[in-house]
């Protein structure tokens, strides 16, 4: 069995005997964001696909970029804050300005989402997704 933890755990006796954790620091996940969750941010009663069609739903193919044959898959990487608010929206694979921005935008104009949670307490989750333009 593989197990994960975010913070400093020590081992007790537990009521009947048997062993068990109890964390001695609290983790402070406030101003960075986690790839890992126990209950991950979740999109309109979604998950990430749910998002994944809204943005491909909500893009708006630059004029220029179809004028020019610009095409291709752009990838985002963004958090969801404790708040539910889209932040920290970055390219980090470029296809065309025209396309990152355009990418950009869509992400960036996300509604709130329902965060993300560790032991119950709301933190800052991290997503990367693609974004694809075609041309028909």
């Amino acid at each position: 069995m593989i197990s994960f933890s975010f913070g400093i755990y020590a081992q007790q006796k537990g009521q009947e005997g048997e062993p068990q954790m109890i964390e001695l620091v609290e983790p402070d996940h406030s101003n960075e964001g986690v790839w890992f969750v126990e209950v991950n941010a979740s999109f309109n009663g979604g998950d990430l696909k749910t998002f994944e069609t809204w943005v491909m739903e909500n893009l708006k193919y630059p004029e220029e970029a179809i004028k020019d044959s610009i095409y291709g898959k752009v990838i985002i990487q963004f958090s969801v804050d404790k708040t539910g608010a889209v932040c920290e929206t970055k390219v980090i694979r470029s296809v065309n300005p025209l396309l990152d921005n355009e990418a950009l935008r869509v992400v960036n104009s996300s509604p709130a989402w329902k965060p993300a949670k560790i032991s119950g307490v709301e933190l800052k989750q991290n997503f990367v997704i693609p974004v694809y333009f075609t041309l028909q």
